[in-house]
């Protein structure tokens, strides 16, 4: 099978503060790490980013996470490099859709003990990479429409936000490689990954199932 193409991994990063961090694609041998790090995260992470009370990750949905073909479905994991184990930090991934073929949706999760130190933007980053290397020129999200603030934002990233009929708040973030809008794209973003929207709008969410 050729390798996918994009950038090259393991990455490793500094974050500030001096945290080192290496970054590489999600493979379906890492199904104990994911399900490592999603019992590090609160129940309000858990929340936040799943829109609902998950408990655990179920065997289907652990293949979902990490069997992916890194051309459609795109999956970048952050590790703890000075760890025994390489203990999960944070995934972004995104996933191409089959309308519109040049979109994709995106969502990050980075573990609550890393909240603050950088880690959510720098995976947005190389996810960014990736996702242009695979003909992917933007990014999609939904919030709740009472979020006035981010149309601002979203005004400055040089996005566009539509109203759905569902009345949710549909954003969609072209890829930049210049820093300063693709700063206030990852703002989107993380607002994206924060916000409380309704279940069907999740876009990696499948049913659960016993273990």
């Amino acid at each position: 099978m050729t390798a996918p193409a994009g950038p090259p991994e393991p990455q490793r990063y500094t974050l500030p503060g001096g945290f080192p961090v290496e970054l590489r694609r999600l493979r379906p041998d890492d199904k104990a790490r994911i399900a490592a790090a999603f019992e590090a995260l609160s129940a309000t992470s858990r929340y936040r980013r799943f829109h609902s009370p998950m408990s655990r990750l179920s065997r289907r949905y652990l293949r979902y996470l990490t069997e992916v073909d890194h051309r459609d479905h795109l999956a970048w994991g952050a590790v703890d490099p000075t760890v025994e184990g390489l203990p999960g930090l944070g995934v972004a991934r995104c996933v191409r859709l089959a309308d519109e073929p040049t979109v994709a949706e995106a969502a990050v999760t980075v573990v609550d003990p890393w909240h603050g130190r950088g880690l959510g933007p720098l995976l947005l980053d190389v996810l960014a990479d990736d996702a242009r290397a695979h003909g992917i020129h933007a990014f999609r999200g939904y919030v709740l429409p009472d979020n006035t603030p981010m149309r601002h934002v979203v005004d400055q990233a040089g996005g566009e936000a539509t109203v759905t009929e569902g009345g949710l708040l549909r954003i969609d973030l072209p890829l930049p490689t210049a820093p300063p809008p693709w700063q206030a794209a990852r703002h989107i973003l993380r607002s994206v990954a924060r916000s409380d929207v309704p279940r069907a709008h999740n876009p990696f969410l499948e049913p659960d199932e016993p273990r």
